[in-house]
This record gives C-alpha cells, structure tokens and sequence, in this order.
C-alpha cells in the first residue's frame, strides 16, 4: 500500500511536465539548439506512455489526468510546431499540414471531451508517428524530410481516427 501512495500523484506529475515541457523546448528550438531541444522533446514525449502505464498498472487514474492528458499532449506537439514554423524550420507543405493537424487536434480533443470517447488504438499510433515526425523535424537535416513523411502520414491516420470518433458520436 505504501508504495501505491508515494505513486499516487505521479501520473498527473508526469502529465504537468508534459504540458510545461514547451517552455523549454520551444526556446531551445529558436535558439538553434535542436540536439537538447530534440532530446527534452523526445522526454516529455515518453512520458504521454509512462503516465498511462502508471496510472493503469496501480489504478492510478484520475478525472484530472484524463482531462489533463489529451490537453498536455496537443500543447506539446502545437507549440512544438509554431516554434519550427517561427524558426523556418517548416517548408510550405509542412506548414499547410501542421495547419491541417492542429484543426484536427483541436476540434477532436473537444469532440472527446465532450462525448467522453475513450482513445483509440490507432490514435496512439498516430501520437507517434506525430512524436517522431517532430523529432526529426527538429533536428533538422536529412531526419527533416523523414519528419515531414512521418507527419503526411500520421495527419492520414489522424483524419481516418477523426472520422471513427465522429462517426462514434453520431451512433
């Protein structure tokens, strides 16, 4: 028991550096350190898998958490992005699809809070297909145009998930 109460408040602990991780990682990238951006990037990436890990494995779940999780990640991957197209990382392609992927995060993370639909399999394949995509996109170089490839694909599969949670609402 005692270790399930010093694990208590991790989950959500975990979430929080999630969601204050941009305040890092954005300056990082307009400083033009991608190495240390990338890699507290790819940190608090992992942690959207350990928190749920956690909160599963000990019944750690919370009604904060499940509302701070989806919040945390979009944070993330959203300014992630605006710091790369602020820093011209960003060719115009990329540029269009993260306008595409931040109306989809935007309007389904709603739709799933509202209608409380539980995260799908291939949503999680999506994150990180997405997660990866940023990594190389941040820093830069060849992993830029693998980046961009991985971001095509996982605003493909982020539409195609889009559509199951729409068509989900409307049963």
């Amino acid at each position: 028991m005692a270790e399930t109460t010093s694990l208590k408040h991790l989950p959500t602990a975990l979430t929080l550096g999630r969601l204050a991780a941009p305040l890092v990682v954005c300056p990082l990238i307009l400083a033009d350190r991608p190495g240390l951006a990338a890699f507290l990037f790819s940190l608090a990436a992992l942690t959207d898998w350990l928190d749920g890990l956690i909160a599963r494995r000990w019944s750690l779940t919370s009604h904060l958490g499940r509302v701070l999780d989806p919040v945390a990640d979009k944070v993330l991957v959203v300014l992630t992005l605006f710091a790369l197209a602020i820093h011209g990382d960003l060719g115009r392609l990329a540029l269009f699809m993260t306008f595409l992927l931040l109306f989809r995060e935007i309007s389904i993370t709603v739709l799933r809070q509202h209608a409380a639909i539980a995260v799908q399999g291939l949503s999680k394949i999506k994150t990180l297909l997405q997660n990866l995509s940023l990594g190389g996109l941040i820093l830069g170089g060849w992993l830029a145009g693998l980046g961009q490839v991985l971001l095509f694909i996982s605003l493909l599969l982020g539409f195609y998930t889009a559509w199951l949670y729409v068509r989900e609402v409307l049963q």
